[in-house]
């Protein structure tokens, strides 16, 4: 792809110089998508508390949690928002709605390089639905396009 332009100025046309940058695009990967049960936990039946449920994410010992984001739902009542969490070690996104039985986990191992020992996340969603994933050490972004219509 090659730029280039030019004014008109005072009658005469003059080129202008132009830099030229050569984009290389890298064909469309689909991550490994797994659906696990989410283990929730009623807490106003078992204490006293403002706290209504909580979940327990299906992650291994050396798991963090490094960034949590809310996709607002179509009926506006948050009972069908969309929450996902992103995880390192390995890298992963579940996604949930307050509602479900399960949780889908999405598998982000090998499309983002980090460099060092502690790379920094961290996720939004758009307007469209997609999860944005950015790793900050080295500016690396990724847009994820989770299926939203599968069932929990």
């Amino acid at each position: 792809m090659k730029i280039c332009g030019s004014w008109r100025v005072l009658s005469t046309f003059q080129n202008i110089s132009v830099q030229e940058r050569y984009v290389k695009l890298k064909p469309p990967t689909f991550p490994a998508q797994h659906d696990r049960i989410l283990d929730r936990v009623e807490t106003r039946s078992a204490w006293f508390t403002e706290l209504q449920n909580y979940w327990t994410i299906p992650i291994n010992e050396n798991s963090v949690v490094t960034a949590l984001t809310v996709a607002n739902g179509s009926k506006g009542d948050g009972t069908d928002d969309r929450i996902y969490a992103l995880t390192s070690n390995p890298l992963s996104i579940f996604s949930m709605t307050p509602e479900s039985e399960q949780i889908r986990e999405t598998s982000l191992q090998g499309l983002i390089s980090p460099r060092g020992n502690m790379p920094f996340y961290n996720i939004a969603v758009d307007n469209f639905g997609d999860v944005l994933v950015h790793e900050e050490t080295v500016s690396n972004k990724l847009v994820i396009p989770i299926a939203k219509n599968h069932v929990m």
